[in-house]
């Protein structure tokens, strides 16, 4: 079965991994999102490919001047900024900060994982049943109740009592 899915909040399912800034390049307002297999094969046709690779180790970012050409004819993605203004944001950012997240994908493309579509009824229906005071309520019911972890090991101490053989003395 096939669906079609019309998120209208943000959204990122992530896979686990991060693009670093030299994976991408932002070039007029968008993110470019490099091929890098792409252009490792292409310079090793030539004598650029030892030029790349020392900017890739000692780089923090790529830097547009160098390799531009890339930004624009490489990019496997384009992303374009939700504000122009952004880019300004991202030339000044850290280094550290610029790490993006990437989304789960197979062979067939982007995917949304079914536990991510779980959580999300989860918190609508948590959202749809709230009422004022349920927070309060169930904090009550903590305060009033044992917790679990000394229940577990109240249950298990008197399991042992029950298990234990006797022990006679001769």
């Amino acid at each position: 079965m096939r669906y079609r899915l019309t998120c209208l909040t943000p959204l990122l399912v992530g896979d686990g991994r991060k693009l670093s800034p030299i994976d991408y390049m932002v070039w007029k307002d968008h993110v470019n999102v490099l091929d890098q297999w792409r252009i490792f094969r292409l310079l090793a046709k030539g004598p650029r490919l030892d030029s790349y690779l020392a900017q890739l180790k000692t780089a923090n970012k790529l830097e547009f001047a160098s390799w531009g050409g890339f930004a624009q004819n490489f990019a496997g993605r384009r992303i374009p900024f939700e504000n122009a203004a952004y880019s300004a944001y991202w030339n000044r950012a850290a280094v550290e900060s610029l790490h993006i997240p990437t989304f789960a994908a197979g062979a067939s493309g982007p995917y949304l994982p079914g536990a991510a579509i779980k959580g999300a009824l989860r918190t609508g229906m948590l959202f749809a049943n709230w009422r004022d005071g349920m927070l309060q309520d169930v904090a009550a019911r903590v305060k009033t109740e044992r917790p679990r972890a000394v229940r577990r090991k109240a249950w298990k101490s008197r399991r042992s009592a029950r298990a234990a053989p006797a022990v006679c003395g001769s």
